[in-house]
């Protein structure tokens, strides 16, 4: 081989673990790259929702409006990478303590009270 050959090789090497691809999230068949969010309706809410309309005199259009706008029916969630503790981790590398396990969707945080409240987690916080 020749040196810009042997060039060549390490570079494409260099550059394809120096750029490694991402995980990425699923929903639907289709792909959600990290930092991208998907709204995902809650239909338990949206029943809970038309009942109290029903309830409280509401006519259907002014439910279906009301549907249409309340963004509490809904979740947003986040794809977010995952880590895991690196265990053997090479001290003189900045964070690699942690390493990328993959890729999930995550609440957005003003909704995560609220998420598992619904859920019944207990948290220490």
């Amino acid at each position: 081989m020749t040196k810009q050959t042997l060039l060549l090789l390490a570079i494409l090497t260099f550059s394809q673990s120096a750029f490694a691809k991402l995980p990425v999230c699923e929903h639907e068949g289709k792909t959600i790259n990290v930092g991208e969010t998907i709204t995902i309706r809650d239909p338990a809410l949206e029943a809970a929702a038309i009942e109290y309309g029903k309830d409280n005199g509401k006519t259907q259009q002014q439910i279906d409006e009301y549907l249409q706008y309340s963004d509490w029916l809904v979740y947003v969630l986040e794809c977010q990478l995952t880590y895991a503790v690196n265990e053997k981790p090479d001290t003189t590398v900045k964070a690699d303590v942690l390493k990328i396990t993959g890729a999930a969707f995550v609440p957005l945080s003003h909704q995560t009270e609220w998420i598992q409240r619904f859920k019944s987690v207990q948290t220490s916080l």
